[in-house]
């Protein structure tokens, strides 16, 4: 298996690698972890070739997903239905002669690509480990497919001494059509150059070198990537440490801002300059160091696409697919799409599977506050609930929609689930995920039945998820 070698990892030759050394780390401000209780959402179902790392996705106009990814050399898959891959060659089988100053002709990695006006754009990254000496180059297509990338050559170096690293390149255009290129790996952290959209290469209009984000010392901030969402831009980065395998520390965090130069702030108002970063995606269970992200908008809403280490695979490298849905207040939470997350629009009945009974809103009540019981399924108005795209479970009674809702946004054992109007809260947001669990965003606890009851009138609360029968749900 090729591992991925990332410069980040080390420091004017210094290794970071120790669990002493790490464990120090955790001191430092700004490289705190989030709250052991976080709940996030299991990857997306896949099947095929699900290796990837550092990957970015595209969709053509067929119907058809390319996946770039680092594995000795840019490596490409396809799937037709973003579940099942291919593994389907490489961008540059030949390399990049023009590289070997910077490490190696063949070891390209960390690809980042995008459609615009007619071609497919790739930026991807060589250099050698644990240099600064590092490079970004560039590579078009007319149609996505291997066998027809031409490259560029180079677009932007950075030098050994300097204080910033040329890798992890993402392009991102803004609301007035200019075209701006995030990069950076440890050293002063991410840096941002203008592009020539007739070039792809820097404007030689603006050469100016943006420092958008930055972490105390030793800068383990890596992986930018800039989507625009809502009037805003979100800075999407990786903190921490990559490509240990099951010691890895890869976390999402995200800031925004309303310029593409910054300056980003987290959602406590913190500088992005200044170490600020939102988590939205940590270690959990046995997908280990989530990070080496980008976002690509699909019919069924804005997917997260990320690579993990899979525990239960010894650490290998795997591709995550996950959604988000965007709160009231316009920050995004992970959800899982793939029994009707963000964007996914199902609709159906709650099925409560150990009870055999179904989620019902008790006699069509229109009453805010009523709280949820389970009863024999009917197919009824009151037992058809809609996961919609923010991430809420709606249904629709007596001429009117009401939201399950954390009542009072408790966040407590035993908070019950009831109706309210929705309001777009946090409390109102809920992740279906792959193992049947049903969570709120808010408080991280899961769907539950009360006591494993299976009888008509049971009340559903919330409670810590403990993988037991009476908080597995299906909706269909």
């Amino acid at each position: 298996m090729h591992v991925p070698r990332r410069p980040g990892l080390l420091r004017g030759g210094a290794a970071l690698l120790g669990g002493a050394v790490l464990s120090a780390l955790a001191l430092v401000p700004g490289l705190t972890t989030a709250a052991s209780a976080a709940s996030y959402p299991y990857p997306e179902t896949i099947s095929g070739s699900t290796y990837a790392h550092d990957p970015s996705m595209v969709k053509t106009a067929d119907g058809r997903y390319y996946l770039y990814y680092t594995g000795g050399g840019i490596q490409i898959s396809t799937s037709t239905d973003r579940k099942n891959w291919s593994a389907d060659g490489q961008v540059l089988p030949g390399g990049a002669g023009w590289a070997t100053a910077y490490g190696g002709w063949n070891d390209l990695w960390a690809p980042d690509v995008s459609y615009h006006n007619g071609v497919y754009w790739l930026y991807y990254a060589v250099s050698s480990f644990g240099s600064n000496h590092s490079a970004i180059g560039l590579a078009t297509s007319s149609t996505g497919a291997p066998g027809s990338w031409s490259d560029h050559g180079l677009v932007y170096s950075s030098q050994s001494g300097g204080d910033y690293n040329a890798i992890d390149p993402a392009l991102t255009v803004d609301g007035s059509g200019r075209w701006w290129l995030s990069f950076g790996s440890f050293w002063s952290g991410i840096k941002m150059i203008q592009i020539d959209p007739a070039t792809g290469k820097q404007s030689a209009g603006n050469t100016t070198r943006y420092s958008i984000a930055q972490r105390p010392s030793p800068d383990a901030l890596e992986a930018a990537y800039i989507y625009p969402h809502g009037g805003y831009y979100y800075l999407f980065t990786s903190f921490d440490y990559c490509c240990k395998g099951t010691a890895s520390t890869y976390r999402i965090m995200v800031a925004r801002a309303t310029n593409p130069t910054g300056p980003f702030t987290d959602e406590s108002g913190v500088a992005s300059t200044s170490g600020g970063g939102t988590q939205i995606l940590g270690t959990h269970d046995y997908v280990i160091g989530p990070g080496g992200q980008s976002v690509m908008h699909d019919s069924d809403g804005d997917v997260l696409v990320y690579h993990y280490y899979d525990a239960n695979l010894n650490g290998t490298a795997q591709l995550g697919l996950d959604h988000l849905a965007w709160g009231s207040t316009g920050w995004p939470t992970v959800v899982n799409g793939s029994t009707g997350g963000a964007g996914g629009g199902s609709t159906g009945e709650l099925h409560a599977v150990a009870a055999g009974k179904c989620l019902d809103d008790p006699n069509g009540t229109t009453t805010q506050g009523t709280q949820m019981q389970i009863y024999s399924c009917d197919g009824g108005a009151s037992q058809t609930w809609t996961h919609t795209s923010a991430g809420q479970l709606t249904v629709s009674v007596g001429g009117s929609t009401f939201c399950l809702d954390a009542n009072k946004k408790g966040t407590t054992n035993g908070t019950e689930a009831i109706i309210w109007s929705c309001n777009g809260g946090s409390n109102q947001q809920w992740q279906l995920n792959s193992n049947g669990t049903v969570t709120g965003v808010q408080s991280g606890l899961c769907l539950d039945v009360t006591g494993g009851s299976s009888a008509d009138g049971a009340p559903v609360e919330l409670w810590t998820c403990n993988g037991g029968g009476n908080q597995q749900w299906t909706l269909g």
